[in-house]
């Protein structure tokens, strides 16, 4: 069988989303790294072991919704997105049931799992909630989908980091939605995707949608974010681990506005 990644949480994921060597390391630094850092946030209740479980999870989960979108949305589409050959779409045809049985056997046997070891129900409740939400984004296309899609990339980024140490409370659910999710949703806003366009952000905040000015609109959003954070945490000691998670992403991001504008001087 040479269509594994059909089979392996994860593994879809790269085939599809993050191919090439740029694409895998996007996928650990824009991805893995947030999240664990995102985890480090209050450290004394760190679990390596719960958090791997949860990324897991998460991947199993997250691509149920892949995999649908990529093979069965695309049928219903005009001008669908293409991630999957014609081969591996006839493969597809022929093994879903075999596929779906599997994901669902990951799901089942890694939430019991996780109940087994103690992670509270309501975080286990809050990762399997991705699915549902997932099929409603699949099966809508409107102005919609772009806020549906901001509770997805909420619970992608969000639910490792709740694993990992076991609880989830106001101040790390505001941060895991701010580092990625709301800025996604807000480059999305201006770039007007599924027929929705913010003119507020669009005339303040991010005036052309291109890969220069989105560079640089994501430099100053995490200015903005880490300045934010310390102030937070000088009045609040208990939050500073949420600087490092800002700084991260600071630092990440600024190495890429400087690579990609030496780029831009060379060309």
């Amino acid at each position: 069988m040479n269509k594994l990644f059909f089979y392996i949480p994860g593994v879809y994921s790269i085939y599809t989303r993050y191919k090439g060597i740029k694409g895998t390391i996007a996928f650990i630094f824009k991805y893995i790294m947030i999240c664990f850092m995102g985890s480090q946030a209050y450290e004394q209740f760190f679990n390596g072991f719960y958090f791997i479980l949860g990324m897991f999870l998460m991947f199993t989960m997250y691509e149920f919704g892949y995999i649908q979108n990529d093979a069965e949305t695309i049928k219903y589409e005009e001008y669908p997105t293409m991630r999957l050959t014609d081969d591996d779409l006839v493969f597809y045809e022929k093994h879903k049931g075999s596929i779906y049985a599997s994901r669902l056997f990951y799901m089942l046997l890694l939430i019991a799992i996780s109940y087994a070891i103690g992670i509270k129900i309501l975080i286990i409740i809050l990762a399997v909630t991705t699915i549902p939400v997932f099929l409603i984004y699949n099966h809508i296309r409107c102005k919609w989908n772009l806020h549906i899609h901001v509770i997805l990339m909420f619970l992608r980024y969000a639910v490792p980091v709740f694993f990992s140490c076991n609880f989830a409370n106001l101040a790390l659910s505001c941060w895991m939605l701010a580092v990625h999710p709301l800025l996604i949703f807000m480059e999305l806003s201006v770039k007007g995707k599924f027929g929705y366009q913010n003119k507020f952000l669009k005339k303040y905040i991010l005036h052309v949608f291109d890969e220069k000015h989105v560079n640089t609109f994501r430099v100053k959003y995490f200015t903005v974010l880490l300045l934010g954070t310390i102030l937070v945490a000088v009045y609040n000691i208990e939050l500073k681990g949420f600087i490092w998670l800002s700084l991260y992403c600071w630092i990440f991001y600024v190495l890429v506005f400087l690579v990609e504008r030496k780029k831009f001087r060379n060309n």
